[in-house]
């Protein structure tokens, strides 16, 4: 049948159009942007858990303590993305595929890394990186050395062999190891104690371990050393006597038993050992050197550890036998304990106890010092007096005593140096009775009156008083007193006019004082006073006229006159009495003459300066008194004046007229004159 070509109609024209749309897009969707993610996570230390894939965002690793930092590089799938990371630190921006370095802390780190496309959507990936903590340290104790004193090490050392044998002759009783480390060393012998490296061997086996400890304490490795000993030759080698000269042998001595310990007290630091051997033919040795038979051999003995000796007795025949003793000290005493505690004077309150800490005691001011004696519970324990030592039961040196609380400390130190017990005793010592029994100022009164207790005075003495005697005594006999400076139970002391302090001093044995005092006041002098008595007045007859003078305050012992002038007559003298006062009476002359005259009265005032008092007067020619004063001097007026006076005038008449006339009128006026000054 022959082919006829259809021509396409527009139905199926469409229907292949749509057909290559829908080719067209999905060749264009297989090639579109794959969005923002990742093509690849590499790191440059260790590996991500799980593994890289494009679809996991979340990553964890670990890795070791000893790795402080690391680099990862994150690629884009698109290479229109771009990249921002947090690397702990800080947010950085790489190029893809440029790495990023990140510090790691340790324990837990945390890194972020974000991818944004062109649309802005992103994508995180999280990184967990664990640094891990530090393995413990590894240790390996061993020695870097090992050597035997005799014989030889089978193998030969190797550090990381640790099991060996020796073989010793018989004479080698004692045995030295040596070994180091870098780690700490120790010695151990299950049998008997080791000084240091040196041990005692025994016939046979012998079983030497040298530990190595590491640094954290615990981890140790063991070193056995197999010391075969070998037996004795067959001879007489016992020791007949074996003995120290301190402490006792465990077990006792039996010739037949090597093995010996003993303690000695903690204070015995050295001691004698004695050895006697059975056979004198053989010969001894303490650890190596001669030991002769029965003489006593110095040895030490340590505190730490102890120590052990070995006496070696060796027969002709080489045989021999080896004693061993181990001596130990005990622990020091901590007994710091009193059992009896006194001082030379004074009696302790309360009485001794060794429980009771705190003492007191009173002495008399004449004790200056006391001893302490105290004994000791246990004898190695030290007794001190503040600070000093003193033996148990012995007098300490004096303590001196000031006056009042004086304390005195009393410890004892065990004989561990650590234990220590104080008792303190307070000795009061008494002050003085620095007491007056007396105290006067000769005729006069002290101010209050005296008193012991009382120790201020005061005094008042006339102007007179040049000096006065104290005198003092004290209650002790023994004391010594002082009076104004001078020694003495009594003392004159000068007086100025004004206050004199008298100080008054007692003084104790050892130098304790106290001060009376005593102010003296001695006063002023006083003004003379003197009284003019004139028994007479105007009118009155001249002869025989009487007059009286008293007179206060003069001198005692001087002499008071009283002279009538022009003329000088001395009228009267007299003495002033102790009380200072003077009374002068007398009379005008008889045969007085006309004229003006004056009574003059003359002393010395308590003081030494001239007292001098006038009464004015005249007498007129009939033979009575005229004018009197005693203020100043009158005149007379008649015309003669006789031997006192000038001769008169021609208008004396007159004269002697008007002064009659006012001499009546004075007369008339007045009554008797007194003066005083």
């Amino acid at each position: 049948m022959p082919h006829t070509r259809r021509r396409p109609t527009l139905k199926s024209v469409l229907a292949l159009l749509l057909a290559s749309v829908l080719s067209l897009g999905a060749v264009t969707a297989a090639h579109a942007a794959p969005g923002p993610t990742l093509s690849g996570l590499t790191v440059s230390t260790g590996a991500l858990d799980p593994g890289f894939a494009p679809g996991v965002t979340e990553y964890t690793m670990e890795v070791p303590f000893g790795v402080t930092s690391l680099s990862f590089t994150p690629t884009v799938a698109d290479a229109g993305s771009t990249l921002s990371v947090w690397n702990g630190s800080a947010t950085v921006a790489p190029a893809s595929g440029t790495p990023v370095n990140a510090t790691l802390r340790l324990g837990a780190n945390s890194f972020f890394i974000w991818v944004v496309d062109a649309s802005s959507a992103s994508t995180q990936y999280t990184v967990n990186v664990t640094r891990l903590a530090p393995p413990p340290p590894a240790y390996d104790p061993r020695l870097t050395s090992l050597t035997v004193s005799v014989g030889t090490l089978s193998p030969d050392f190797d550090p990381a062999v640790t099991s060996y044998q020796v073989a010793v002759a018989y004479e080698e009783s004692l045995v030295t190891f040596s070994a180091t480390s870098t780690d700490t060393v120790t010695y151990y012998n299950p049998a008997r104690p080791m000084i240091g490296g040196m041990t005692f061997m025994q016939v046979g086996g012998n079983l030497v371990q040298v530990i190595v400890t590491a640094g954290d304490g615990t981890t140790t490795r063991t070193y056995d050393i197999s010391v075969t000993r070998d037996t004795a030759p067959t001879a007489d080698v016992d020791l007949d006597a074996f003995e120290l000269s301190v402490g006792e042998l465990t077990p006792e001595f039996d010739p037949a038993i090597t093995d010996y310990t003993a303690s000695v007290p903690f204070a015995v630091r050295s001691l004698q050992l004695t050895a006697s051997p059975s056979d004198p033919a053989t010969t001894m040795e303490l650890n190596g050197a001669a030991l002769a038979d029965g003489e006593p051999a110095t040895v030490s003995v340590n505190y730490n550890g102890g120590s052990g000796y070995s006496v070696r007795v060796v027969a002709a025949n080489g045989a021999e036998k080896s004693y061993y003793v181990h001596i130990t000290r005990e622990p020091p005493s901590d007994d710091a304990d009193l059992t009896a505690l006194s001082i030379s004077e004074g009696t302790l309150s309360p009485d001794f106890d060794n429980a009771e800490t705190a003492y007191t005691a009173t002495v008399p001011y004449l004790t200056t010092s006391v001893t302490v004696t105290g004994v000791v519970s246990d004898a190695t324990a030290i007794l001190r007096v503040n600070g000093v030592d003193v033996a148990s039961g012995a007098a300490s040196a004096p303590v001196p005593l000031a006056v009042g609380s004086n304390t005195i400390v009393v410890s004892a130190t065990a004989e561990d140096g650590v234990t220590e017990t104080s008792r303190t005793i307070t000795v009061t010592r008494e002050a003085p009775d620095l007491d007056l029994e007396e105290l006067a100022v000769d005729g006069f009164d002290l101010t209050p009156e005296f008193d012991a207790s009382v120790t201020s005075y005061a005094v008042t003495v006339p102007y007179l008083t040049t000096s006065v005697d104290v005198a003092a005594a004290a209650v002790e006999s023994a004391w010594g007193v002082t009076i104004a400076g001078e020694t003495g139970p009594t003392a004159n002391v000068s007086l100025p006019v004004g206050t004199t302090t008298v100080v008054v001093r007692v003084t104790a044995l050892y130098g304790e004082t106290r001060d009376y005092t005593i102010v003296v006041t001695r006063e002023a002098a006083a003004a003379a006073v003197v009284d003019f008595d004139l028994e007479f007045e105007g009118g009155d007859p001249a002869a025989n006229a009487r007059f009286d003078v008293t007179a206060q305050n003069l001198l005692p012992g001087s002499t008071a006159t009283v002279t009538m002038h022009s003329t000088p007559i001395v009228l009267a003298t007299a003495l002033v009495a102790g009380d200072r006062t003077v009374t002068i009476s007398s009379r005008l002359p008889a045969s007085i003459e006309p004229g003006a005259h004056r009574l003059v009265f003359e002393g010395t005032s308590e003081d030494g300066s001239a007292v001098q008092v006038t009464a004015w007067f005249t007498v007129l020619r009939n033979g009575t008194i005229g004018a009197v004063s005693l203020t100043g001097p009158v005149a007379y007026t008649e015309a003669a004046l006789a031997a006192t006076g000038a001769e008169g005038t021609g208008d004396a008449m007159l004269a002697a007229l008007l002064l009659l006339l006012g001499g009546a009128l004075l007369v008339r006026a007045s009554t008797r004159r007194r003066a005083r000054i």
